[in-house]
């Protein structure tokens, strides 16, 4: 059960950090003297979900953790902030799990890994995925046929039985998405067939992005770096309505985070992604509505065994609300070598396949011929 596995704490442990009440020294690697660095100050106190349990309504439930994380973070966070204000540091804090991440230099890191309400001080540092080579499609159109890998898994023998996912929200947290795709726009939960609404459906977790990145920073509408986000979504819930169909649960609908810039992930970036998914806001970040949460929350893309913070962090509030998230740890599929590495929250495979990365009115577009 996901209720057995690990706590918010035990996957910084995991991903590296440093023992309770003292600093990680690689947050400072590289840095000089006065330099500041990305750091993770994790709070001793974390709350109490236990509550969670007796609860059998499932938004209730939901509704229950949410405000039971977000009252012990703005509580136990506020004299630290005062600190931090005081500092002239910037921050960013989080409630899903009780901590913030603060630029600071070493001096400051030591000073608030000695505070009693800190439990450690870990490195904020990025994950980056692998490059993948691109294939050239020579069509023009999409295909109209249900995709191998979707067959190979039998999905259309649980359509027949009326089973697409209706009734479901998808999570896709990736390097973005382009939610208007043809095989994407009819399950973007903010279309209404009509218009368009970016508020509870979309969030970008990347304020500081790279001058290259053609999405920037804080992007208030979808925005897929790299194109792989639109592609792990399209093998979620793709359908045109045409033929093409490409996703097994194309019955559902998907909201998306940008946790990676351009193929760079931090502890921080996913866990805001996380927190989203918990209580989607709008577009300005405020107005939580956990009852607008996702149901399942699709991860694909690398991270070093040690930076397992995404498993840890989600299992925590997950195995409260009911909301399993699937994590792909080596996103491709190797020919050789060793074996793909899954989750340790919700183990999931996934076959070969083409993706829907082309637009069908751009003739000989590269495209990713299997997902990361």
């Amino acid at each position: 059960m996901l209720s057995k596995l690990f706590s918010a704490v035990s996957f910084l442990v995991a991903s590296g950090a440093a023992f309770a009440g003292t600093l990680d020294g690689r947050a400072f690697a590289g840095k000089a003297a006065g330099e500041r660095a990305s750091v993770l100050v994790v709070m001793r106190e974390q709350a109490d979900l236990s509550g969670a349990d007796a609860i059998a309504d499932a938004d209730e439930k939901r509704r229950f953790v949410f405000d039971a994380l977000r009252a012990r973070a703005d509580l136990s966070q506020r004299p630290l902030v005062e600190r931090l204000e005081r500092a002239r540091a910037p921050y960013r804090s989080f409630y899903l799990v009780n901590m913030l991440v603060v630029e600071a230099d070493r001096a400051l890191a030591e000073e608030l890994a000695q505070r009693r309400d800190v439990a450690s001080i870990a490195a904020n540092r990025p994950a980056s995925l692998a490059a993948i080579p691109t294939v050239r499609q020579e069509t023009t159109a999409l295909p109209a046929a249900i995709e191998q890998n979707v067959l190979k898994i039998r999905a259309p023998e649980v359509w027949a039985l009326g089973a697409t996912g209706q009734g479901i929200v998808v999570g896709i947290a990736d390097t973005g998405v382009t939610w208007d795709h043809p095989t994407l726009k009819p399950h973007y939960r903010g279309w209404n067939g009509t218009t368009v609404s970016h508020d509870y459906n979309w969030r970008d977790a990347i304020h500081d992005a790279r001058v290259s990145n053609p999405c920037g920073s804080d992007s208030s509408v979808p925005c897929d770096d790299d194109s792989h986000g639109t592609a792990t979504a399209s093998l979620a819930v793709g359908d045109d309505g045409a033929g093409n169909q490409i996703g097994v649960a194309p019955g559902a609908r998907f909201i998306g985070c940008r946790n990676m810039d351009m193929g760079d992930g931090t502890p921080a970036r996913y866990t805001e992604c996380f927190q989203f998914f918990l209580a989607p806001t709008d577009r300005s970040g405020g107005n939580p509505r956990p009852e607008l949460g996702a149901n399942v929350i699709n991860n694909s893309w690398g991270a070093r065994p040690r930076k397992a913070v995404q498993t840890r962090t989600s299992c925590r509030w997950s195995s409260k609300t009911s909301a399993p998230p699937a994590f792909w740890w080596r996103s491709r599929l190797p020919t050789a070598g060793p074996p793909a590495r899954r989750s340790t929250c919700r183990p999931t495979t996934r076959p070969r396949s083409r993706l829907a990365r082309r637009r069908s009115t751009t003739p000989s577009q590269s495209s990713r011929a299997e997902g990361r």
